[in-house]
């Protein structure tokens, strides 16, 4: 067990500045990120601009005929694995589309880690004495590096050594989500992915980490900013092209209207991956 109960996080009357308590990510809740003064705010894709921005950097048929195969391939999955069996393929699946559109135009220098160390970190309000200690794997790190070290970053279990090569601003954290009957709506698992971002981004001095949660089903993109002792989390709406695909089969969706919640997720994926600022293509409000 890696909480204390329940009950005593949830106590009102709790005397904060006495408490420290480590705590497993999946956790974490709201009611943490307010004792911690942690903000949310929101995140809010342009779509337009989006579209209009894949149009000019790629070769508008490469997108149409990679997403048309993409698409034949997740209907596949969708039709041979179970809701929650499916998610560590569709998963692996959303982080490889974006390859076939960044081979030309990235350099060869990205590092997809699975499954990496979070040394423990201590989440602390000095304000009102809050502390959580957090230690976790993170699901998946993607990065953009320096020229590479072979010996030490692929696979590399420990965070610590993948971000010694790391571009700031070029990394983007992604926690997978496994909804249980206490957490069963991927927003549930959104503290939990803001505390690890959290613990990542103090640990390395990052004013700004992108992130995102998933259940390989639906999709939630979230920033992360650090701003004069202040910490905010911006949250996009919730993305599930597994949804609309079983509206599709039911005849309530078109394909087109499938494919386009698929682009959706892999579109910002990507704008993630390459770490573009907010302005043209998303606002943080």
């Amino acid at each position: 067990m890696c909480s204390n109960p329940p009950n005593v996080r949830n106590d009102p009357l709790r005397d904060w500045t006495s408490f420290i308590e480590q705590v497993c990510v999946e956790d974490v809740t709201y009611d943490d990120l307010n004792r911690l003064g942690i903000r949310a705010k929101k995140l809010k894709f342009k779509i337009t601009e989006i579209q209009d921005f894949f149009r000019e950097q790629y070769n508008e048929s490469m997108i149409s005929s990679g997403m048309d195969g993409f698409c034949d391939q997740l209907k596949k999955i969708y039709s041979v694995f179970s809701v929650a069996g499916s998610s560590r393929v569709l998963v692996d699946n959303f982080l490889c589309y974006p390859i076939d559109l960044l081979y030309d135009t990235t350099p060869n220098s990205s590092s997809v880690n699975d499954k990496v160390l979070v040394p423990e970190t201590e989440l602390k309000n000095p304000e009102n004495g809050y502390n959580l200690f957090i230690s976790e794997d993170v699901s998946h790190i993607v990065l953009q590096c320096q020229p590479p070290d072979e010996e030490r970053l692929p696979g590399d279990p420990m965070l610590h050594q993948c971000m010694q090569t790391a571009i700031p601003g070029k990394i983007y954290l992604l926690r997978r989500a496994y909804p249980d009957s206490e957490r069963p709506n991927l927003s549930d698992h959104i503290p939990g992915a803001v505390a690890q971002a959290l613990a990542v981004a103090q640990r390395y001095r990052l004013d700004t980490l992108r992130f995102c949660v998933t259940t390989g089903n639906a999709w939630i993109y979230l920033v992360l900013r650090q701003d004069q002792g202040h910490t905010t989390y911006y949250v996009s709406d919730e993305y599930s092209p597994s949804s609309v695909y079983w509206d599709y089969t039911s005849g309530k969706a078109t394909w087109e209207e499938f494919k386009r919640c698929v682009s959706d997720v892999s579109f910002r994926l990507i704008i993630w991956w390459m770490g573009l600022d907010e302005g043209n293509l998303y606002t943080l409000e």
